[in-house]
């Protein structure tokens, strides 16, 4: 039986401008997700979940749908590759507002420690194993 817990991240963009991609991932497959984002930014640059929250799918598909929704002016285009992209904001500046939410609908989603962030392709698996085996 697959694992369901999933992983919502917040990632920025590779010159860190102010737009961030919020997204999610079931995490037993992660390293797909992530290695795809770090193969087309090649080996000078990485990608990077700076922050993020573990859960249970249903937990996760929700936190991101109330997201998308309280963002939905923020986020410029529609369609495949840009509907994720939260535009205006980095990382740690949308984190708080996330945290709002994720308070006031009362997910039941674990932040990961902030010791294991950002999440890179080098430390992923480090990531997986210490939640996945919770």
């Amino acid at each position: 039986m697959k694992n369901t817990t999933h992983l919502f991240y917040l990632m920025p963009t590779p010159d860190d401008t102010d737009d961030v991609k919020v997204g999610i991932t079931r995490l037993e497959v992660s390293q797909i997700r992530l290695g795809t984002y770090q193969q087309a930014l090649g080996p000078r640059l990485m990608a990077r979940w700076e922050v993020a929250w573990i859960g249970e799918q249903t937990e996760i598909e929700a936190l991101e749908r109330e997201v998308k929704k309280e963002f939905k002016k923020d986020i410029l285009y529609e369609g495949r590759g840009y509907s994720e992209w939260v535009s205006g904001y980095s990382a740690h500046t949308i984190k708080p507002i996330i945290e709002e939410i994720i308070d006031g609908f009362r997910f039941k989603v674990t932040p990961v420690d902030p010791a294991m962030t950002p999440i890179t392709v080098n430390n992923l698996e480090q990531v997986k194993e210490k939640y996945l085996n919770e």
